[in-house]
């Protein structure tokens, strides 16, 4: 069982705005079996605060045409949620929401540089290099495949850093074969000129696999990567030959697949033509400056 709670709040800010993140709620919960296809839950809620309007959303399915906006579908790998996401940005922009369509779309990529700190106390002194080894190969896996679009960065344990990776006894609200968990909130702040965002995450991993034994090596890559793909956008698969496909504790897959790597680029790709088209709308609408000639 994987289960992950991905947040979203964004709200108007006036001129000039420093951005100030309000806290919210997930914006739902999503559980499904990793076997067979995913089962999708959305929920829509509205939450209001003194001065500032917040929302906390989750989009209907995506579509090619949204108000006269054009785009292709994101590819068939992505997780609904995510392309859910995309479909909504895209709105946003056709209702003359710009900027909040650009800081909705700069989170879908994950903000360059986003560091991710790994808490190996729960760990025996005896089993953290173990651990370590089998981290650092799954962010390996994702940076060779991705190059420098890769926007994650493994540091040592910092309490300041965008993700936290932990190991737990067990996955809470997760059956016992859960052995992985990614909550992502997405916030972001907006008006007609400026925009902010902010991307945060938990990734939880169970220190165990059969038997009250630790998890391998190869066990602790292919969990990490799986959640890694999560987060790049990919959903779960029903495949055992994928990184996005249940773990096979003691003898896992730990590769990725030559259609998810495509996938993840196909989808960052998509998102940056819409921010560069959508970058160019707002240079177009800005006045030029000129003084216009009215001599004569």
């Amino acid at each position: 069982m994987q289960i992950i709670r991905v947040g979203h709040v964004g709200g108007r800010i006036p001129l000039p705005g420093p951005p100030e993140f309000g806290a919210g709620p997930p914006a739902y919960l999503r559980t499904f079996p990793v076997r067979p296809l995913p089962v999708y839950g959305m929920s829509l809620a509205a939450l209001s605060a003194p001065g500032v309007r917040r929302v906390v959303a989750v989009g209907v399915a995506s579509v090619i045409l949204f108000a006269g906006v054009w785009s292709e579908p994101p590819p068939r790998l992505v997780d609904r949620p995510l392309a859910d996401y995309y479909a909504r940005a895209l709105a946003a922009e056709s209702e003359g929401e710009p900027h909040k369509a650009l800081a909705m779309l700069n989170l879908l990529l994950i903000p360059e540089e986003t560091y991710v700190a790994v808490d190996y106390s729960a760990l025996p002194e005896n089993e953290r290099a173990r651990f370590r080894r089998g981290v650092a190969l799954a962010f390996e896996m994702w940076g060779e495949a991705l190059g420098d679009d890769f926007p994650f960065r493994l540091v040592a344990e910092d309490p300041d850093a965008q993700v936290q990776l932990r190991f737990l006894d067990d996955i809470k609200n997760g059956s016992a074969d859960c052995k992985g968990e990614i909550r992502s909130k997405r916030r972001i702040q907006w008006n007609h000129e400026v925009h902010y965002s902010e991307f945060t995450a938990e990734i939880d991993v169970s220190k165990f696999g059969r038997g009250g034994k630790f998890l391998g090596e190869g066990d602790v890559t292919h969990i990490v990567a799986h959640e890694l793909g999560h987060a790049l956008g990919l959903g779960d698969a029903s495949a055992r030959d994928r990184i996005m496909g249940a773990v096979a504790i003691g003898n896992p897959y730990g590769k990725l697949h030559a259609s998810e790597v495509e996938a993840v680029k196909a989808f960052r790709q998509l998102i940056r033509a819409q921010i560069n088209r959508i970058s160019s709308d707002i240079r177009l609408a800005e006045p030029s400056g000129l003084v216009p000639d009215t001599a004569g």
